[in-house]
């Protein structure tokens, strides 16, 4: 769970439903997002082996054939996180990470599955050092 999102960005309830047969060729995971939306993400090897490894199904059943819900999901990963950071505190960490490494708004858009990049906006933190640099280069 606390993978998903933070390395791959996804949401409770996108984690809750990822399932072993979401896992595609290339490091490439379909992820089923809000409103029925699909989107694939890029995912390390190591994310890819892992749901490999895992016994054909949902990544997190609930027991009874199903998932877990996504309240469920994000209780147990904010219970085992630090502090008060959440599942979506690890979605904006994996935002801001994946804009400072591109500097390219759109493909963080899509890498989240944003309707409008006016959402990714507030998910992209900058640092100091970045607005230095902005200031400096109009010099």
């Amino acid at each position: 769970m606390i993978r998903l999102a933070g390395e791959a960005g996804l949401r409770r309830a996108e984690a809750a439903q990822a399932h072993t047969g979401d896992l595609m060729d290339g490091g490439l995971l379909l992820v089923h997002g809000k409103g029925g939306k699909r989107r694939i993400v890029p995912i390390s090897d190591y994310l890819a082996a892992l749901i490999r490894d895992t016994p054909h199904g949902y990544l997190f059943p609930n027991g009874t054939g199903g998932h877990l819900t996504a309240e469920h999901v994000g209780k147990l990963v904010s219970r085992a996180l630090p502090g008060d950071a959440t599942m979506h505190t690890l979605r904006h960490r994996y935002a801001t990470r994946a804009y400072r490494g591109s500097h390219n708004l759109r493909a963080v858009q899509q890498l989240l599955g944003h309707a409008s990049i006016v959402t990714t906006e507030r998910y992209t933190a900058l640092c100091d050092d970045e607005v230095r640099a902005a200031a400096a280069a109009a010099w």
